[in-house]
């Protein structure tokens, strides 16, 4: 068999272990299972998490008809501040909320400032441009796909020496 490429293994079977000649049989796992965003599966999480949240609790403790002016309860009973989702810091619902606008393979990564308006479309939460600047910031994806746009470092100049100590 004539090899067109003129390519050439780096290991023999030899040298390879067995749990790596059969890696490959197996199926890689796909990146996209772990990003499309469940959007009925997270309100539900929200609604039945709602009691372990002491913000939303006291909120809800109050009578519907009392509740103060930005916050509303919906038919659903999403608590809602402004009109947006009011997501809990319970589990991994903000973090999936951002793997839903930031992950998605719709969403294509964008950076900071477009995800934060796709987060603030409809949800919020206290602190949410941190959160999404930590979050894109650390997103591995970005990070090796994307260049970074501030101009290249100078050189070290040397300092003056002094003339007096």
């Amino acid at each position: 068999m004539t090899n067109p490429l003129n390519c050439r293994p780096l290991f023999t079977q030899e040298q390879l272990s067995p749990t790596l000649r059969v890696s490959h049989t197996l199926a890689p796992p796909s990146p996209s299972t772990n990003t499309i965003l469940d959007v009925r599966a997270l309100h539900n999480d929200i609604r039945n998490l709602l009691v372990l949240d002491p913000t939303s609790s006291q909120v809800l403790a109050t009578q519907e008809d009392k509740l103060r002016a930005p916050w509303t309860v919906e038919e659903e009973g999403l608590l809602l501040l402004r009109g947006k989702i009011f997501v809990l810091d319970v589990g991994n619902l903000r973090l999936r909320v951002l793997q839903g606008k930031h992950d998605h393979p719709l969403a294509g990564h964008f950076g900071q400032e477009k995800t934060l308006q796709l987060v603030r479309q409809d949800y919020t939460w206290p602190n949410l441009r941190h959160f999404v600047q930590d979050y894109v910031n650390s997103c591995s994806t970005c990070l090796c796909n994307k260049s970074r746009h501030h101009p290249p470092y100078s050189h070290l100049k040397q300092l003056p020496i002094p003339s007096q100590p």
